[in-house]
Formats: C-alpha cells, sequence, structure tokens
C-alpha cells in the first residue's frame, strides 16, 4: 500500500482516504469538487464597519460646519481607521472543502482554512487517484 499524504487526522494511501470519523474507498468516490464559500462579514463585524462609517460622517459633517478644529478631525479619523482595521483583521478565512460522492452520497472529504495544507491534501487525492488508475 502506498501512502500518499499522512496527517492530522487524515491519511491517503492509494486505495482510501480515511478520515479520523470515516474511511472511503478511492475508487467509489466519484464527482469530487473543491468548494470555496463566498466572503461574508459576521455581525459583529458589519456593525464594526457602520460604526466607523458612521464617526466618518459625522466627523466629516461637523469639519464642514466648523464644529471642531483640525486637531480633534484629527484624532477622530484615526479612531475611525482603528476601529475599521480591527474589524478587517479579525475576519478569518474562508474555510476550503472537498467534497465528493461516495456510494450515492454526498459527502465532505476534508475542509481547512489553510490554503496551503487543503493544497497538499487536494494535490495527494488527485496522485492517489492516478496511481489507482494506471
Amino acid at each position: 500500500m502506498t501512502v500518499f499524504y499522512r496527517g492530522a487526522g487524515l491519511d491517503i494511501s492509494d486505495r482510501t482516504f480515511r478520515t479520523s470519523g470515516r474511511s472511503y474507498e478511492l475508487d467509489e468516490l466519484t464527482g469530487i469538487h473543491i468548494v470555496h464559500p463566498p466572503r461574508t462579514l459576521p455581525p459583529a463585524h458589519r456593525l464594526h464597519l457602520a460604526g466607523g462609517g458612521a464617526l466618518l460622517a459625522a466627523v466629516a459633517a461637523a469639519r464642514l460646519m466648523h464644529l471642531v478644529n483640525g486637531w480633534a478631525t484629527a484624532v477622530a479619523l484615526g479612531a475611525a481607521c482603528a476601529v475599521l482595521g480591527g474589524a478587517c483583521l479579525r475576519i478569518r478565512p474562508r474555510p476550503w472543502s472537498l467534497r465528493a460522492v461516495y456510494r450515492s452520497m454526498p459527502v465532505t472529504l476534508y475542509e481547512s482554512s489553510d490554503a496551503r495544507e487543503f493544497g497538499r491534501v487536494r494535490r495527494a487525492l488527485a496522485r492517489a487517484r492516478a496511481f489507482g488508475e494506471s
């Protein structure tokens, strides 16, 4: 038996794709595809972005009406940038999913937010399937 990938809870050989919970025979996997869901912001991040935008609008309106001096405007803009930057830094990467059909049932073979590790698993599966066909 040739092993193409061995990682935390995952083994890919020339015959099986084995996770910590299941084992799939490679010759029974069909319709293998990658799913990369669209980026969406969680509600908390939307709130940060909306608050930062409202702060920017309030500072701009106050500046236009000459209600604050230049220093206050600079501080408010700095605070708004910090809020927006913090919200953007906390956005988690989207998970990549490797899905297939196994014995007429759709299954998720592997899922990861680490694009590099996901690529390794995807390539190992492709090599294992090509090895089994030869």
